[in-house]
């Protein structure tokens, strides 16, 4: 399960960064703001000639004991850095993919939206109240992958709840 994802501008100032341990929360910042000097080797890597067909997910970009990063760019050069759980053994890499993808999409509906300034801070639309859209996006595929592995479970608490088959956690 992913633990802390962000955005981050072409220049390299943040745009949004969340982390579900929020004790944590400065060794995340330090974490993706680490990355960015790996995404930038991987892009100019790439070279200028391929810079129309490129592939925007980047892969892996380092993994530690307890962490993996992985980095994803936009044709704007938008960076999108996104912090795993080691311990998940479980998650693909096209199951990456597809979180940065819906992450993409919802990157462009922010910069539809009219109201919308770029380059200002993304604010969430559910902060404080419920859990952000990207956590409950997590935890579906945390969900799906429970299935996969054949244990009981139900939809996670994404509002408090009271099921009799499991515990809310």
């Amino acid at each position: 399960m992913a633990v802390c994802v962000a955005v981050i501008a072409k220049e390299n100032y943040p745009l949004y960064i969340r982390s579900i341990p929020t004790e944590n929360e400065l060794k995340f910042h330090y974490m993706v703001h680490t990355s960015l000097d790996v995404v930038d080797e991987k892009i100019s890597a790439m070279g200028k000639a391929l810079v129309d067909q490129r592939e925007l997910y980047l892969g892996l970009l380092y993994p530690t004991e307890d962490y993996k990063v992985y980095g994803y760019v936009t044709n704007s050069k938008v960076k999108f850095v996104m912090v795993v759980d080691s311990s998940n053994t479980a998650l693909r890499d096209n199951e990456i993919r597809s979180m940065f993808r819906k992450l993409h999409n919802s990157y462009t509906d922010v910069m539809c939206n009219p109201f919308y300034n770029p380059g200002d801070r993304i604010q969430s639309r559910h902060e404080g109240a419920r859990k952000a859209w990207w956590q409950e996006l997590l935890e579906l595929g945390a969900l799906k992958r429970l299935r996969r592995e054949g244990q009981k479970t139900c939809r996670p608490a994404t509002l408090l709840h009271q099921c009799r088959g499991c515990t809310p956690q």
